[in-house]
């Protein structure tokens, strides 16, 4: 069974395409597609983030190396660290610290203008 996040409280980090867990929208998946039907009833739906795991680094496409908690795709490398994830873009970018997918997808989108889908 996936793991419960928080409460996400930047609704406006939220974007279509993003993975969120949804009491709404569930319908025995483990979790929800963000689409606009779901934006717009945002303020009324408890939705939480999703807390990345190393699987789920693995099925969004990543590759792990040699070396412990490091994956790679494309031009991102992302170091998990205890309950957090650093990514790097381009091999000397650092971009951010993350825990949930909607944030991997977000800074992976941002870069290369394609989508991260399990």
């Amino acid at each position: 069974m996936q793991q419960k996040g928080i409460k996400i409280q930047e609704f406006d980090k939220l974007r279509i395409g993003n993975y969120v867990i949804s009491e709404l929208y569930q319908q025995d998946k483990l979790y929800t597609t963000v689409d606009s039907d779901f934006l717009e009833k945002v303020d009324f739906v408890k939705y939480d983030g999703i807390v990345l795991t190393e699987e789920l680094i693995l099925k969004l496409g990543f590759s792990k190396t040699k070396t412990k908690n490091i994956f790679y795709k494309d031009k991102f490398v992302i170091y998990m660290a205890l309950d957090v994830f650093l990514v790097w873009y381009n091999s000397v970018s650092f971009l951010d610290i993350f825990r949930y997918v909607h944030e991997l997808q977000n800074i992976y989108f941002s870069r290369l203008n394609e989508e991260l889908i399990f």
